[in-house]
């Protein structure tokens, strides 16, 4: 451990450790595959929680960082562990800070008492009202969905915001573009400011499209290993993104303002879909929501 943000968190607030690997070998640090950086946890009741680590090179910070957010007060214990494309394995001292009550109620998931309805994870009710507010988000814009009674609001990971998507064509198939990363960072920490949930569309259709509606596929890494009708049954693609949803997962799971993950926005505007593809596509958002869970 090289630092943390703080010793005394309060519960679902972000507890993040930056990580100092010594001596690791490896060439693409977002390939878990050469490097993989986790973090386990253990809460005061006993629970366990095994969290992926992630690179963060925004701004050249050139940081490995693990993300968390306490559900439990008390006192939590943590150890870190590393592994290398050599397969050396390392692992560090345990470790511990307090986590505190807090005016905060965490993640949102699905009432246990309605499946129609949401809830927060410490049980409070949660109903969504929003907009779509896809690209061009500001501080501003946010404060007026705020000051407008809004606590929902979605966004694309599509270049019309800021030229670029998370997984891009000057990224390079298989590593993330961390000027996007940082923009993400960004719009859930003013969320969080705000009392506001994001929703964060991974596929919006323009990406999968090469010939409906906006198209965009020319823009897509993935075009380099598959047709864009055969996207959602590529192997050699659900390979690539597989190792996107685990960076997802580890720099932004554990935020209280990351509200929803949408696997897919508008599936009937993708050309696998227009090509009578809709088995496949169904089968493609059950393996990753599967994944997610």
């Amino acid at each position: 451990v090289q630092s943390v943000n703080k010793d005394s968190i309060g519960l679902y607030e972000k507890f993040e450790i930056a990580v100092d690997l010594l001596g690791a070998t490896y060439k693409n640090p977002y390939d878990p595959d050469e490097i993989d950086v986790s973090a386990t946890f253990i809460s005061p009741s006993g629970k366990e929680w095994h969290i992926f680590g992630f690179y963060d090179d925004f701004h050249d910070r050139n940081a490995w960082k693990v993300r968390f957010s306490p559900n439990e007060t008390g006192t939590w214990w943590y150890k870190l562990s590393a592994r290398d494309s050599l397969d050396d394995m390392a692992e560090s001292d345990s470790f511990s800070f307090e986590a505190t009550d807090s005016d905060y109620h965490g993640w949102i998931k699905v009432s246990q008492n309605n499946p129609h309805y949401f809830q927060h994870d410490d049980g409070t009710s949660f109903y969504g009202v929003g907009v779509y507010y896809p690209w061009q988000v500001t501080s501003s814009g946010l404060s007026t969905l705020e000051a407008s009674g809004a606590n929902l609001w979605g966004y694309w990971n599509i270049m019309y915001d800021d030229g670029t998507i998370i997984e891009s064509i000057n990224s390079g198939l298989g590593k993330y573009d961390q000027n996007k990363c940082g923009r993400i960072d960004q719009l859930l920490e003013w969320s969080a400011g705000r009392g506001l949930k994001m929703m964060l569309a991974i596929w919006p259709h323009d990406l999968l499209s090469n010939t409906v509606w906006v198209h965009q596929w020319h823009q897509n890494p993935y075009k380099e290993i598959t047709d864009v009708k055969d996207f959602f049954e590529n192997e050699e693609a659900w390979k690539y993104q597989k190792k996107q949803y685990r960076y997802l997962i580890a720099r932004w799971g554990s935020c209280r303002s990351l509200g929803i993950w949408e696997i897919v926005n508008e599936i009937s505007g993708t050309d696998a879909w227009q090509a009578g593809k809709t088995v496949q596509g169904l089968n493609w958002v059950k393996k990753v929501d599967d994944y997610f869970k």
